[in-house]
């Protein structure tokens, strides 16, 4: 469950539960409040109405027939009658000595908690216990308010007897209801408001919590995203290296080879004929040193050939374009073809690392175009953009048409760890025309910085 459905459950319980004992507290505050209100007020108002009376219950303890008849009539009047139906009064030995209900005059019952509290001196009222003697002798079924009266001597204070007045409660009952339906409105309209305004910013703040968690996890993703090209980048530059590497050894056996093979074996045959020179005669000796000078030529002729291979033309200040430009007029020169060359973009001048890649890719890419095309319709585009260049050499020919050539060349193999290791892809297609195309895409700051 989610943060705002458990908050509705557990606080909407919590909330209730205060709503309804504080509800209860203070409904049952006010009900008291309201029956010791009315019970103050009947009480003064019953006290002056027996204030004539009670000197005659000082002094014989009773009420005479003339006391009984007279009082008989101040309560029958429809006023009072109406609001109070039952009046008894009792002695201190728990007798009733006045009653409006002849049945029950001077018997004795039991007496009750506040009978004793009044004879103390305390009004106290309380809803009618319908299980009392004297109640179920009259057969009462409805409640009325009992409120006792303490009824003192006027001179000496002392209290003769207790007045129990029976009060009619429909009004009473009436305002306790309308003060509990008040307080039970106001509680549930307040528990409403909070529980309203607490859940709206607990769903505020899980909506919060979530927007974060969503976001923490795309951003997670793409972390993850990103460490897996990162790997991925770093096995491939890690594996372009090593074949770099090996290709630079083989490159160097080649070229070692080549030397020993060819300018190598030429100079020393020289120097062998050199040191033989003295034995002959003067035209074979001219005929000697015209064959060392042949020897000599010769691999001068095969040191330059290899030099050629192994240097660049001066590239690294050079704009790009002119770098592309120069690599297309080189292949021209050597092999006779012609070469479809088109540029695009920012000409200027990139890192040194970056204009010898693109160098060496237009040189290997024409040579394969020759070589697997009979250099027909060889093409090189060229695109400069802000990050990155992208570069393609195509043919009409196909690659893979004719076996690989002998003569010690690297291939697309060292070309594609090449343009690895700066960060670039490499790409082999087929023309429509059935043509091939190789095609590179090196970033800018893939030679890093000069």
């Amino acid at each position: 469950m989610s943060l705002r459905a458990r908050f509705a459950i557990a606080g909407g319980a919590l909330m209730l539960t205060a709503m309804v004992l504080g509800g209860l507290y203070i409904t049952h505050t006010a009900t008291q409040k309201s029956i010791e209100s009315r019970a103050a007020s009947t009480g003064l108002l019953v006290s002056r109405l027996l204030d004539p009376y009670v000197d005659a219950l000082s002094v014989a303890r009773m009420l005479s027939f003339d006391e009984r008849g007279s009082l008989d009539a101040l309560l029958g009047s429809q006023h009072l009658s109406a609001r109070f139906p039952h009046l008894d009064i009792w002695d201190q030995d728990g007798r009733i000595i006045y009653s409006r209900s002849d049945n029950i005059m001077g018997l004795s019952f039991a007496s009750s908690a506040a009978l004793t509290s009044a004879f103390a001196g305390d009004f106290s009222a309380r809803l009618t216990d319908l299980s009392a003697g004297e109640h179920r002798l009259r057969g009462f079924e409805k409640q009325f308010l009992e409120i006792y009266i303490p009824l003192r001597d006027a001179v000496s204070g002392e209290i003769v007897a207790v007045a129990e007045i029976h009060e009619i409660t429909d009004d009473l009952d009436a305002k306790i209801a309308f003060i509990q339906r008040q307080v039970w409105i106001v509680l549930a309209l307040s528990t409403l408001l909070l529980m309203s305004s607490l859940y709206g910013i607990v769903a505020q703040g899980t909506r919060t919590i979530a927007l974060q968690h969503e976001r923490l996890q795309r951003q997670l993703c793409e972390l993850r995203t990103a460490h897996q090209e990162i790997e991925q980048l770093n096995r491939r530059v890690q594996r372009a290296s090593r074949q770099f590497a090996r290709n630079n050894e083989r490159m160097l056996r080649q070229v070692g080879a080549d030397l020993h093979d060819g300018p190598a074996q030429l100079i020393a045959l020289a120097a062998m004929k050199v040191g033989r020179i003295t034995e002959f005669d003067l035209n074979d000796q001219r005929a000697e040193a015209s064959r060392m000078k042949s020897l000599l030529d010769e691999a001068l002729s095969d040191i330059r050939a290899i030099s050629r291979g192994l240097m660049l033309p001066e590239i690294q200040e050079m704009q790009v374009e002119a770098v592309v430009r120069r690599a297309v007029s080189l292949h021209e020169l050597r092999t006779g073809t012609s070469v479809q060359y088109e540029f695009s973009g920012d000409n200027g001048i990139l890192p040194a690392a970056v204009n010898v890649c693109v160098f060496r890719f237009v040189q290997e890419g024409l040579a394969n175009a020759f070589w697997h095309a009979d250099g027909h319709d060889q093409t090189v585009v060229c695109h400069v953009g802000e990050f990155e260049v992208a570069l393609s050499v195509s043919d009409g020919g196909g690659l893979g048409r004719t076996p690989p050539r002998q003569e010690g060349g690297l291939g697309l193999g060292a070309m594609r760890d090449r343009v690895e290791s700066l960060g670039g892809t490499l790409d082999v297609g087929r023309m429509p025309d059935g043509g091939a195309r190789v095609s590179i895409v090196l970033p800018i700051n893939g030679g890093g910085e000069e």
